[in-house]
């Protein structure tokens, strides 16, 4: 199985998921309706490998039939969840290629399992561009840990808060860190106790977990009263 050298959670982050996914299929049969299929589809992208296995069988388009721009990313992602990686590959860079920051973010993470963190840069760098939130995150790690560039808080800071804002939890959560141990960043345990409830909110449960251990402390609210991005 893959591994990922940093916090992710495949969230389906997709600019272009339609509720009807019988575009990605190779053909139409008699095996499998439209209504299974996208049941099948969408457990796929749950990181439901037996699923991947399931609508892979039954037929998908290939890298050259795939609308770049909409199916190719899709199809990607079910063939990496069913841990296809070099099968995905191609998909994802017909992506990339048509500006889908969802590519381009796939071929990033494939560089960082390569260990190749100058090229996972350049990839996260061009999703994140185009406001996608994981990419941002992603970023920001490579510059925290300082692989394949120098370290840089404020860049770091800046990608969370980025990322944030843009409804990605695991940004939010990292930010609270950060405020909280006030190593890298100003030591600010209301300002960490509001990410930390961005998070919740978000529906991350350490992130529930971490904004009520500090106000169980004492640690005041912002109420508002600051712009914290």
């Amino acid at each position: 199985m893959v591994k990922v050298y940093f916090i992710i959670i495949f969230v389906m982050y997709s600019f272009c998921i339609a509720d009807d996914f019988d575009s990605i299929r190779k053909s139409m049969s008699d095996n499998m309706t439209s209504e299974e299929w996208s049941i099948y589809v969408q457990q796929c992208f749950n990181d439901g490998k037996e699923a991947c296995n399931i609508v892979i069988k039954e037929g998908l388009k290939t890298e050259h039939d795939c609308n770049a721009k909409i199916e190719c990313v899709m199809v990607g992602k079910i063939l990496w969840n069913a841990e296809l990686i070099e099968k995905s590959i191609p998909f994802f860079e017909k992506s990339c290629k048509s500006k889908n920051p969802e590519g381009c973010y796939f071929l990033g993470l494939n560089e960082m399992e390569s260990r190749d963190f100058i090229k996972a840069k350049d990839f996260f760098e061009k999703s994140c561009s185009k406001k996608h939130p994981p990419s941002c995150f992603n970023l920001g790690n490579l510059y925290k840990e300082g692989k394949g560039l120098r370290q840089d808080f404020e860049k770091v800071r800046e990608l969370y808060r980025k990322s944030c804002k843009l409804n990605y939890a695991n940004a939010c959560f990292a930010l609270g860190i950060l405020h909280q141990e006030g190593k890298v960043v100003t030591h600010d345990l209301s300002l960490a106790k509001e990410f930390y409830g961005i998070a919740c909110d978000l529906g991350m449960q350490k992130g529930c977990d971490s904004y009520k251990e500090l106000n169980q402390s004492g640690v005041p609210s912002l109420y508002n009263s600051r712009d914290i991005f």
